[in-house]
C-alpha cells in the first residue's frame, strides 16, 4: 500500500532536484556565453595587433591571426603541422627546439614569396592556453626596415666616397 506522505515528500524532493538541475544548466549556459564572448573579444584584440601571431602546440599550429596569414605559404586549416605551413625546415626545427626546451629565443629568417625575399623577425613566448603548454610565435615583417637600412648604408658609403675623392 502507498504511503501518501512519503510519496508527496518524494515528489517534492524530485521536483526540487529537477529545479536545481535546471538552474545549474542555466548558470552553465550563461557562463559558457560569457566565455565565448571573452574569447571573441580576445580574438578581436589579437586581430588588431600589427604583428603576426601563431599559437603552436606539439608541432601543430592551432590558430593564427590575419597578419600571420599573409606569410603562411598556402591555405591550411588549424591543427596543421608546422611543416605544412612553413616550407622552411630550418625554421620548423627552430620552433620545435624552442617548444621542447621552453627557451624564449628570437631569430631572423627570410622566405621567398612570388620571386621576392621577405625578411622576418620571430620571437617565442611560452604560455598556458586551454590548460596546456603552448608556444606563441610573434612574427614581424622587417623587409621594409632592412631595405631602408641597406639604402642608408649605401648612401653613406657613396657620400663618404664622394667626399674622399677630388
Amino acid at each position: 500500500m502507498l504511503n501518501i506522505p512519503v510519496l508527496v515528500v518524494t515528489l517534492f524532493a524530485f521536483g526540487s532536484l529537477l529545479k536545481a538541475r535546471q538552474e545549474e544548466r542555466r548558470i552553465a549556459a550563461r557562463r559558457l556565453a560569457q566565455i565565448e564572448y571573452q574569447r571573441d573579444q580576445q580574438k578581436s584584440v589579437f586581430e588588431q595587433i600589427p604583428l603576426g601571431l601563431l599559437l603552436i602546440r606539439r608541432q601543430k599550429v592551432l590558430w593564427w591571426n590575419a597578419v600571420a596569414q599573409g606569410f603562411i605559404q598556402q591555405r591550411v586549416s588549424p591543427n596543421s603541422p608546422i611543416n605544412n605551413i612553413f616550407q622552411c625546415p630550418k625554421l620548423c626545427a627552430w620552433i620545435n627546439q624552442a617548444e621542447q626546451t621552453r627557451a624564449t629565443p628570437s631569430t631572423k629568417f627570410s622566405l621567398q614569396q612570388d620571386g621576392c625575399y621577405r625578411h622576418f623577425h620571430l620571437m617565442i613566448t611560452h604560455l598556458e592556453w586551454q590548460c596546456q603548454q603552448t608556444v606563441l610565435v610573434t612574427v614581424k615583417d622587417i623587409t621594409a626596415e632592412q631595405e631602408v637600412e641597406k639604402f642608408k648604408t649605401k648612401w653613406i658609403s657613396t657620400v663618404s666616397h664622394e667626399f674622399k675623392t677630388p
